[in-house]
């Protein structure tokens, strides 16, 4: 199985929700956690937690995908202090809802700038680095919108369809370096995505972060041979619609 302890992991957005559930996790494993937030003051004191749970390095940077400038200065500086990513879990994401008649072309390309051509820029500047080092992995956090469309959902919808496609295409074209490329998909989490209401995970009946975060776990942690390139992950028992 993968070791990783000691790997050198990047989770973008991890300050909050799956994002942080991850680092959590992944920490607890002993890696070196790397994560992006676009809240400075929230950094030191996440620094500290995931310190206390175990990680074998951590350092937070300020970091907004959308920012041409902010991918190129982020992988310098990781690469020139840590030499390399081993894990790069692009899980930074937005989600705006509503009727294609009233979006803007603003708040369409602040979706699609977000979760799909940020996530390509980044995800282009680490690859140099894993192909050298022959190896590494690249788990997208998606979402059954992936496949599933519903009203509101015309940019979101768009940005993670398209992310499917791109993490497809980004497993077959860099397979051969020995990187993995894989993406996850979850149904409803519990949550503060997009200011919606959270619950204990006791009472929800949706996902919780720490749901997918395992499911990440389960994704990196696999033998060398073999690649979960698609996860689908929903709840078991849903809200009843009626």
């Amino acid at each position: 199985m993968y070791q990783i302890k000691d790997k050198i992991i990047l989770i973008t957005g991890g300050n909050k929700g799956i994002g942080k559930a991850t680092a959590e996790l992944l920490a607890q494993k002993g890696a070196t956690i790397l994560f992006t937030s676009r809240k400075p003051d929230q950094i030191p004191a996440l620094e500290a937690e995931l310190s206390a749970k175990g990680a074998s390095k951590v350092k937070g940077y300020v970091f907004d995908i959308t920012n041409i400038e902010d991918p190129v200065s982020l992988t310098e500086e990781i690469i020139s202090e840590f030499g390399r990513i081993d894990v790069l879990i692009n899980n930074a994401g937005i989600g705006l809802f509503k009727n294609i008649v009233e979006m803007s072309i603003d708040q369409w390309q602040d979706v699609i700038n977000t979760n799909l051509t940020g996530l390509f820029h980044l995800t282009k500047l680490v690859l140099p680095s894993m192909i050298s080092q022959k190896g590494g992995h690249i788990v997208n956090v998606g979402s059954l919108a992936s496949r599933n469309t519903f009203p509101g959902g015309g940019a979101y919808c768009a940005s993670k369809f398209g992310l499917l496609g791109f993490s497809e295409c980004l497993m077959l074209d860099v397979r051969q370096h020995n990187i993995k490329v894989s993406i996850i998909m979850p149904g409803s989490v519990n949550t503060p995505f997009h200011d919606q209401p959270v619950v204990d995970d006791e009472e929800t009946w949706k996902l919780t972060a720490t749901d997918v975060a395992e499911a990440i776990y389960d994704v990196i942690n696999t033998r060398s041979g073999h690649l979960m390139s698609r996860v689908e992950l929903r709840p078991l028992l849903p809200a009843s619609k009626g």
